[in-house]
């Protein structure tokens, strides 16, 4: 789908809990709204993220269990906002596509509250991997939730 001139839509999930590749247990738990764009003249990868709107929205933002980042780094976070991060990364594909994407192009990640705590997430994940050292990669969030321990929000600002 082309939106505008300038931006090729991907993919995109419009309710939270909608895929119709997976089904979990959750019913949608970790299954967040997003879309994601192409940006060919300027070059960026953008995935968007939405807030919370319906119910499945809301268990995402009551799984308050804190949870490690990752096996390698043990920095506490928020378990919801992570699953619904991991969904997208590695469920959804997020992470393959990315990494086939050309390295020139730039990632932006952007979400409004439960969607700012996810994009937080898989920002700090890929930070981690080595894959993605060296890429020009932007997280903004709007209304963002308290959703990473204070020794990792340090890490991050960048």
């Amino acid at each position: 789908h082309v939106v505008g001139e300038k931006m090729l839509l991907l993919d995109y999930v419009s309710q939270s809990g909608e895929d119709k590749r997976i089904r979990s247990r959750t019913k949608g738990a970790k299954h967040p709204a997003f879309a994601l764009f192409v940006n060919e003249q300027e070059r960026h990868v953008i995935l968007a993220v939405r807030g919370t709107q319906d119910k499945n929205d809301h268990l995402m933002d009551l799984d308050l269990a804190d949870c490690q980042l990752s096996e390698s780094d043990s920095a506490g976070v928020h378990r919801g906002m992570l699953n619904g991060a991991k969904f997208i990364l590695d469920e959804w594909g997020l992470n393959t596509f990315l990494r086939t994407a050309p390295s020139d192009y730039g990632i932006r990640l952007v979400g409004h509250s439960l969607g700012a705590g996810i994009v937080t997430m898989i920002g700090a994940l890929l930070v981690q991997d080595e894959a993605f050292r060296g890429r020009d990669l932007k997280v903004t969030g709007f209304g963002m939730p308290a959703c990473v321990s204070p020794e990792l929000s340090q890490r991050l600002k960048g």
